[in-house]
């Protein structure tokens, strides 16, 4: 059969230019951090307000999915009820609600079940249908300009190969840059198929030629040891840089990836916290083909007990990068994982450790994975619902000292 794109594999090993910087001893089984004293931290963190935005009766606090559109006129804050299947469009400085978009989810214009979009403007909108590894092109009165085929959902994992099934969110939205599509998925079991095959976790797709590339394997701190599968050491953290990279995080991983989508070169970097000294896996024991993973409640604890990165931002008007990550809780609440200390770890605009700082502990805790950036500063989501009609981003400014 004639392939649909040519297809390109691209290993995410490509140029380490911090190769010495991950250091995985053979007899201490954990992931050590070797400069948690080399960088001195000459940040802090001000809380300087909060932004309220209005839900109405169709619309709850729980969405996974939202941007910030930058517009010379009217810059927007936006986010996805999955519910109606549907964009909301807000005014991202009086936070009143400004549009609806409500996408079809069969028929010539059907879009399916979104899971993520990434608005462009009102005639050029990218749309991801939950698990069917295609997008769509739509204008804002809904009308489907093009579709792509990314895979065939069926193809997706063979003996010795898995390809990235997309799985977007905020913290790992569909990225676009220069024509390129860039996409990623976590695999969420944990196999021997790692070690014996290859297992890719993002895809990077040439809108104009339907070239599609595939790249960053999980790093070796994973082929080599367990996570727990469930998703939570093994789920994706993705962002564009300035140059139009895009940037890989692992929940286990001090450094972050760097990928070039055109050139399929790939290198990292160091971009720790001076707080987590080591993290340490669910189990050392050598994987089983299709292992699935323990009991969820058994990773929870475990979870619970370990540092875990998360979310990654760039901040375009400052040019610095935020990179979330949390924080052993002894006294952890069972079903309550958001609940964990949240830092936020600031690099400089060529990735570079500046400083970081614990955000105010909190009983009820932080969504890092819903933050977005503006002119004003970055917004965090509240987990506090004090009204089922509003959602709360609290907003702080980075101070740096010179």
């Amino acid at each position: 059969m004639k392939p649909l794109f040519n297809i390109r594999l691209t290993s995410a090993t490509g140029l380490l230019m911090s190769f010495s910087l991950l250091v995985v001893s053979c007899s201490v089984k954990e992931v050590r951090n070797p400069h948690v004293n080399d960088y001195e931290d000459r940040c802090t963190l001000k809380q300087v307000g909060k932004k309220v935005f209005p839900l109405d009766e169709s619309s709850t606090a729980t969405f996974k999915y939202v941007q910030y559109i930058e517009n010379d006129t009217l810059p927007m804050f936006s986010f996805l009820n999955t519910y109606l299947n549907a964009i909301y469009l807000y005014d991202a400085r009086t936070c009143e609600l400004l549009d609806t978009l409500v996408f079809q989810k069969e028929g010539n214009n059907g879009v399916g079940i979104l899971q993520g979009y990434h608005y462009i403007n009102k005639d050029s909108i990218l749309t991801y249908q939950s698990g069917s590894g295609r997008l769509a092109l739509v204008d804002s009165e809904g009308h489907v300009k093009q579709r792509y085929v990314l895979m065939d959902m069926e193809q997706q994992q063979t003996e010795n190969l898995v390809l990235p099934n997309p799985e977007v969110s905020t913290d790992n939205p569909i990225l676009y840059a220069d024509g390129i599509v860039s996409m990623a998925g976590g695999y969420y079991s944990e196999s021997s198929i790692e070690t014996t095959g290859r297992v890719y976790t993002t895809l990077h797709y040439n809108l104009a030629t339907g070239e599609i590339r595939y790249a960053n394997r999980y790093p070796e701190i994973y082929r080599k040891w367990s996570w727990g599968a469930h998703g939570y050491y093994r789920s994706i953290n993705t962002a564009l840089d300035s140059e139009g990279n895009v940037l890989v995080g692992f929940a286990a991983d001090h450094n972050l990836w760097r990928y070039n989508p055109k050139t399929g070169v790939s290198d990292s970097l160091y971009a720790g916290s001076r707080l987590v000294k080591s993290i340490k896996p669910f189990s050392t024991a050598p994987k089983e083909y299709m292992y699935q993973g323990a009991p969820a409640d058994a990773v929870e604890d475990w979870y619970e007990t370990q540092p875990s990165y998360d979310a990654v931002f760039y901040d375009p008007y400052r040019q610095l990068y935020y990179r979330f990550v949390r924080l052993p809780r002894e006294d952890a609440l069972k079903n309550f994982f958001n609940n964990k200390p949240v830092v936020l770890i600031v690099l400089d605009k060529d990735l570079q450790y500046l400083g970081e700082e614990q955000l105010p502990e909190s009983n009820v805790g932080y969504d890092t994975y819903n933050a977005f950036v503006t002119p004003e500063g970055l917004f965090i989501k509240s987990l506090r619902v004090t009204s089922e009609d509003e959602v709360t981003f609290c907003q702080y400014q980075v101070v740096i000292q010179e």
